[in-house]
C-alpha cells in the first residue's frame, strides 16, 4: 500500500538465526574431530568437549543476538526473533543442564 509505513528488517533477529545455523555447523565438524585430526583421544571425548564448547559459546552469542531483536517495534510477534530465540536458548539451556550434571556429579 502506498500510505503504509515499510517495515525496517530485523537484523539483529536474522544474525541470531545465522549464527544458530553456523554455530551447529561447526559443532557437527568438532564432533567428527576435524578440528583435531581425527585424534580424539578415548572414545572421542576430547572432540564431544570441544564440540560442547563450541555449541554453547555460539549459542550465548545467538540468545544475546535474538534477545536484542526483541527491541524492535511489534517484535514480538514477528517469527523470526522466536526462531532465533528458540534455535539458540534451547541448545544452550541444554548445555547448561550437562554442564550442572557434571559439576553435581564431581562432588
Amino acid at each position: 500500500m502506498p500510505g503504509a509505513p515499510a517495515r525496517k528488517p530485523n537484523i539483529a533477529a536474522a544474525v541470531s538465526v545465522a549464527i544458530a545455523a553456523i554455530t551447529y555447523f561447526v559443532a557437527s565438524l568438532a564432533w567428527t574431530g576435524t578440528f583435531s585430526h581425527g585424534r580424539c583421544g578415548d572414545f572421542g571425548m576430547q572432540c564431544i568437549g570441544l564440540s560442547f564448547i563450541l555449541l554453547g559459546s555460539g549459542c550465548v552469542a545467538g540468545f544475546i543476538s535474538a534477545l536484542f531483536g526483541f527491541r524492535h517495534a511489534g517484535a514480538w510477534r514477528r517469527v523470526i526473533v522466536w526462531i532465533g530465540v528458540l534455535a539458540n536458548g534451547i541448545p544452550l539451556l541444554l548445555v547448561l543442564y550437562g554442564l550442572a550434571m557434571v559439576l553435581l556429579m564431581r562432588h
